[in-house]
């Protein structure tokens, strides 16, 4: 399970939802909120939510996380590194 920096009730995000987002767009940390007692759902940023998006495109494009292993492997073996500066500079 993930470790929320905050967890709310409903009742009390219902009485402070404008302060929440704010708070949410601020600090880029998602709040937990709960209902009776369990998990019911996440507040988070549109950034943190974009990238959660942008994550579980790369992840799921086979192509993309070959290369990656294929990159990995090269650089477990010791294989020149590039550093970003450097690939956009030449």
């Amino acid at each position: 399970m993930v470790d929320f920096n905050k967890t709310l009730p409903i009742t009390l995000v219902k009485q402070d939802l404008l302060g929440l987002v704010t708070e949410v767009q601020q600090t880029q940390e998602s709040i937990a909120i709960t209902r009776q007692g369990q998990l019911a759902a996440v507040l988070l940023s549109v950034d943190e939510y974009e990238g959660l998006l942008e994550t579980i495109e790369i992840l799921s494009n086979k192509s993309v996380m070959a290369q990656i292993k294929k990159s990995l492997n090269e650089a477990k073996k010791g294989n020149k590194m590039y550093s970003h500066e450097d690939v956009w500079l030449k």
